[in-house]
């Protein structure tokens, strides 16, 4: 019948072309054209198939054949005229609240290559205790079809859980308690609602002993503290959860050792024995191994006078035997007194139990002298002597000795002996108004003490002395000053005592500083000054009645300046970044400096290098830390510190160590060499990274390699992720190619430098590939001229072409013709006339011809541009969150076969963007990817044949990407520490552009471990999560004191974590004081002057 006749549809344009709008199932047929000319009429036919997306399946049946194995079945729809490609498979969890609204988010591809001839797929690798609903649509050359119908829904039944809880940890917090961390199993391996936790636990090493468990029925919970623990012994725990079907799989055991306790049982067969007047040799055996509970670290051996503790002495434990007997010698005791001992052993925690108490007594010595000396009732001829007791008699007092004599007449010594009950004695027949000079001492079974000696005047009552007068000071030193005087009136009595009292500028109250027993000195020596400080001095003197008035001070003199009096103390160092050192002091005080300050010198030294010591001087000496900068990577540093003022410096403080926070390596692998070994591979060799470069542990290497800057493909990376691995062979290069090779090393903390400079190195040549940009720019009804460039991979120099061709339909009139290099273009004649010829050139090299180019070509003088490809029609199935594939229909070729179609997208109602890649004339779907999550995008595309390009397409229908896991790690990351077991973590919070379309389930994950010399990965680490986008801060608690701690902040959603942020460091132990000083009390001195007393604030575990 007519075609075109009565619709509005079809029409024929005057050169005879057909055009059928809006094609439907009725215009399908056999199709004739007539063409009647005085030259001869032709007849032509032509079937016309409409082809369109295929039918949904229908009739799925889902069943179950296992706990977590589903047979999914299907009946074919209607191809839509094209032979099925391939079916997709979509899940979809569904709620106990049953199926919700079908939004696109729900459903996830299962299976996205079926086979076409399959009618059933079994699913496996689904979790326990999820109900599922299936679909499935097929796809034919023009692209995706309609989903089916949701199929039934199965349950699958619940399961133990088939993964243990994450990161379990665990830290000693007392000697009989640990306390644990951990994190719920992943999701897929819950298989069902996690009702608690089991946690079980025994003595490491007893693997025949049974567990002792504890069940946590809080699914919330996230710690546990495990309590009545055997003290310093080594546990191992495991954890895992249950549901309703049972307790699940445990985790790897943990080992942790409780906390050191004291020891709960004393030393024993304690014995103790005299061995002079003021030291006892104590005899003892070590408690029980067992009863230590702990490290031994050593004895005490206390002495107590009552319930009074008067001496103790620490002793180590015993090197070679610790459980021998051991044996020490207390010194410094008080002669012939009775001391209750006791020994206890002590650990790092505290003491442990004091034996019970042996008696023992000092041995006798001499007395101590008289602790009085007076004298009454003095007349011309007799004079009552009186005395008291020694203050310490040293033994049992046997007597006293009494002698006298004239005053500078030895001839006239009478020496009279006494009980020990006598006090006084009556001395007569002396001679009038004459200078006598006593002595008493006293006697023990060890014989006499010192004598205390006393000169009178006969007939003369002794009264308080005169003071002195004419004080003067010279030979001022640092430490002491000469003080010369004129002695005042005796009191008719010798001076027994001298007393020097001082003042200075900062104490207005007189005190003492120097005494002495020289009756007859005018000059005294007074030692005990402090330094570079202002005094004045006045002068008591003392004979047998009392004290006299105090002198006239004298002039305001200064000591002169010493060095300072000790280093500075509590030297403390932290590493605050990988090049720099916190050093912490506390200052001098004004009277330790002992001259005029000039501040501190910090003296450092990496250990175990010859590089000579560095110093610094802090000129401010009021100041009290320092940051040491400008130091190497992860290096370990000996700190000392020294008081320096106008005169000199003090001793040094002791040593401090501390090492730099780890790095990235500074330099790269040593010795890089690289050999090709074939047209495609090069083994690359490299050495280690030097010591003082690697700035950390070293993780293993990166080998970067590519073909040069202006290269258009992308520099490769190949990871080697081990320490001990010095060489890889570079595989799938392009041959016959100058190729640049470095290497990098890496630590834990990021990627180091580039070996320097590259190595570069070409691979073999190989026969080349395909001739690129093959087109015919002429083509008439019986000629056509091809042109082509020179292989994209010419793998060698190029040597000849070859060009063959012949007809597509029959492959007769074969034809072939070799080139050489410098002709890229040929024009084929005697072709026939509106035919299709496949023609093919290929390339040699010095190793052979290579790779076949084809393209075909329509014989015709009525070549035109293409039609535009229909709208790409999105696959929806294949919508992910970082790439979308979809499908198009090609338009007419317009005689000149297709070369590369063009793809362009838009970004939501952005512009267009082109994307590089041509895309291969043969294919009619394609995935853009790097796309962004959660984006909209619309796609169109060209076609571009010898003429030129086409329009561009309808573009498609907008579509959204999926939502993905944040894609930006956290910045500004800070952590303070507000107790000695806290800290309080700060950070940035991330923009919501960056959270990837997911932000209502966004949060914060914070990781957390003390730094080791062997640090575990990230997914075995402690965690904490906070819910919320927008939060800023968090509290970690409970870590261990006096660990360096490492801390991650990483940003998560439903879809996944985000990047780490870099690890910050941080030492928990330290805190500002939160306890206020206890017993403060204020007690007036002088007029001008408080004397304050206090006690630190409570120590806190």
């Amino acid at each position: 019948q007519p075609v075109g006749v009565g619709t509005q549809r079809v029409s024929v344009a005057g050169d005879g072309t057909l055009e059928i709008q809006a094609v439907r199932a009725a215009d399908v047929g056999d199709y004739t054209c007539a063409l009647v000319s005085p030259g001869g009429n032709e007849t032509r036919a032509a079937r016309l198939s409409v082809i369109e997306l295929p039918f949904a399946p229908t009739n799925l049946v889902a069943t179950r054949l296992d706990h977590r194995l589903i047979n999914l079945t299907w009946a074919p729809g209607f191809d839509g005229n094209s032979e099925i490609v391939k079916y997709i498979v979509q899940r979809r969890e569904v709620s106990d609240l049953g199926p919700i609204p079908d939004p696109l988010l729900n459903w996830v591809t299962e299976l996205s290559n079926v086979s076409a001839s399959k009618r059933w797929v079994l699913l496996r690798n689904l979790k326990a205790a999820a109900s599922y609903q299936f679909r499935v649509s097929a796809v034919n050359s023009v692209g995706e079809g309609s989903p089916s119908d949701p199929s039934n829904v199965v349950a699958l039944p619940q399961e133990p859980p088939s993964g243990p809880p994450l990161g379990f940890a665990g830290s000693a917090r007392s000697s009989s308690e640990i306390i644990t961390q951990w994190q719920p199993p992943l999701e897929e391996h819950r298989n069902g609602q996690v009702l608690g936790y089991i946690i079980r636990y025994r003595l490491y090493g007893y693997n025949e002993s049974p567990w002792t468990s504890q069940n946590i029925t809080n699914e919330a919970q996230r710690n546990f503290l495990i309590q009545e623990l055997i003290t310093w012994k080594d546990y191992v725990l495991q954890i895992a959860a249950y549901n309703n079907k049972g307790v699940g799989v445990f985790s790897d055991g943990i080992k942790i050792k409780t906390k050191e306790g004291v020891p709960e049982a004393p030393p024993t067969n304690v014995k103790a024995e005299a061995i002079n007047s003021t030291a006892i040799q104590v005899w003892w055996k070590p408690p029980h191994p067992q009863k230590i509970n702990g490290i031994n670290q050593g004895y005490k051996l206390q002495a107590f006078m009552g319930d009074t503790v008067s001496r103790v002495l620490n002793v180590p434990p015993s090197l070679f035997d610790p459980l021998a007997q051991q044996s020490a010698v207390m010194s410094g005791l008080r002669k012939y007194s009775m001391y209750n001992l006791t020994v206890l052993c002590f650990t790092d925690p505290g003491d442990g139990l004091p034996s019970h108490p042996v008696e023992v007594t000092t041995q006798e010595d001499v007395p101590d002298e008289v602790s009085r000396l007076q004298f009454e009732d003095i007349s011309d001829r007799a004079v009552k002597v009186v005395w008291s007791p020694p203050d310490n008699v040293n033994g049992v007092l046997t007597g006293y000795t009494l002698s006298y004599s004239v005053k500078d007449k030895p001839d006239t010594l009478k020496t009279e002996n006494f009980t020990a009950d006598t006090l006084s004695v009556k001395v007569t027949q002396l001679q009038a108004t004459t200078h006598y000079r006593f002595e008493v001492n006293a006697w023990t079974s060890k014989g006499p003490g010192p004598r205390k000696v006393a000169t009178i005047q006969s007939g003369v009552e002794p009264v308080l002395p005169s003071p002195p007068t004419k004080l003067a000071v010279t030979n001022i030193e640092a430490f002491s000053v000469v003080l010369q005087f004129t002695p005042g009136f005796d009191g008719n009595s010798s001076i027994t005592k001298w007393t020097v009292e001082a003042q200075t500028a900062r104490n207005t109250s007189w005190f003492p500083v120097y005494e002495e027993s020289s009756p007859d000195a005018m000059t005294l020596t007074v030692v005990g000054l402090i330094p570079f400080t202002l005094y004045r001095l006045r002068l008591i003197a003392r004979n047998v009645v009392g004290p006299s008035e105090s002198s006239e001070p004298t002039k305001e003199f200064q000591t002169i300046q010493a060095p300072p009096s000790h280093p500075p103390r509590n030297v403390t160092v932290r590493a605050m970044s990988d090049t720099e050192l916190r050093v912490r002091w506390i200052p001098l005080q004004q009277s330790e400096w002992f001259g005029n300050p000039r501040g501190y010198n910090i003296t450092y030294h990496e250990v175990g290098t010859s590089t000579p010591p560095r110093s610094i001087t802090i000129e401010d000496h009021t100041a009290n830390s320092h940051v040491l900068d400008k130091l190497e990577e992860f290096a370990q540093y000996e700190i000392v510190l020294t008081a320096c003022n106008d005169v000199g410096v003090s001793v040094p403080s002791p040593v401090a160590l501390e090492r730099t926070r780890e790095s990235v390596p500074s330099f790269g692998p040593m010795n890089l060499g690289a050999n090709a070994t074939s047209s495609t591979t090069i083994v690359v060799r490299w050495g280690d990274v030097p010591r003082e470069h690697r700035n950390g542990q070293i993780e293993g290497f990166k080998v970067f390699y590519g073909t040069g800057p202006r290269s258009p493909l992308p520099v490769q990376v190949k990871d080697i992720p081990s320490n001990a691995t010095f060489t890889t062979t570079l595989t799938e290069l392009r041959k016959f190619v100058v190729y640049s090779v470095q290497v990098l090393a890496y630590t834990r903390l990021g990627d180091g430098a580039l070996s320097s400079p590259p190595v570069r190195v070409q691979t073999f040549e190989d026969a080349p590939g395909a001739p690129s940009n093959v087109s015919f720019p002429d083509v008439s009804l019986t000629t056509a001229r091809i042109i082509w460039d020179v292989p994209e991979e010419p793998n060698g120099e190029i040597l000849a072409y070859r060009v063959n061709y012949h007809l597509q339909a029959t492959g007769s009139l074969n034809f072939s013709r070799e080139f050489p290099p410098s002709d890229r273009t040929y024009r084929a004649t005697e072709l026939e006339p509106e035919q299709y010829y496949l023609f093919s050139v290929t390339a040699q090299t010095r190793l052979g011809w290579g790779k076949v180019a084809h393209a075909l070509v329509y014989t015709t003088n009525n070549r035109e541009t293409p039609q535009p490809p229909s709208a790409p029609q999105l696959s929806r199935s294949q919508v992910q969150a970082q790439q979308i594939t979809f499908s198009w229909t090609p338009g007419r070729d317009g005689f000149a076969p297709l070369r590369y179609y063009t793809v362009q997208l838009a970004e939501g109602a952005g512009p267009w963007a082109s994307i590089q890649e041509r895309v291969d004339p043969g294919v009619t779907s394609y995935t853009a990817t790097a796309l962004k999550p959660y984006t909209s995008y619309r796609f169109r595309i060209q076609a571009t044949n010898d003429i030129g390009p086409s329009g561009w397409s309808t573009e498609s229908a907008q579509v959204r990407t999926l939502p993905a896991a944040p894609s930006k790690e956290v910045s500004d990351v800070r952590v303070v520490p507000i107790t000695t077991t806290s800290v309080r973590v700060e950070w940035q919070a991330i923009p919501e552009v960056h959270w990837s379309g997911d932000t209502e389930t966004g949060g914060y994950r914070i990781l957390f471990q003390p730094v080791s010399d062997f640090p575990t990965s990230l997914q075995a680490t402690p965690k904490q999560e906070v819910k919320g986008i927008k939060t800023t801060q968090v509290v970690l608690t409970d870590l261990t004191r006096d660990r360096n701690y490492e801390i991650v902040v990483v940003a998560y959603n439903s879809q996944g974590s985000g990047p780490p942020a870099p690890p910050v460091a941080v030492y928990v132990g330290e805190a500002v004081p939160t306890g206020q000083a206890r017993g403060v009390v204020a007690e007036p001195v002088s007029s001008t002057e408080v004397r304050l007393r206090w006690q630190p604030p409570q120590q806190r575990d």
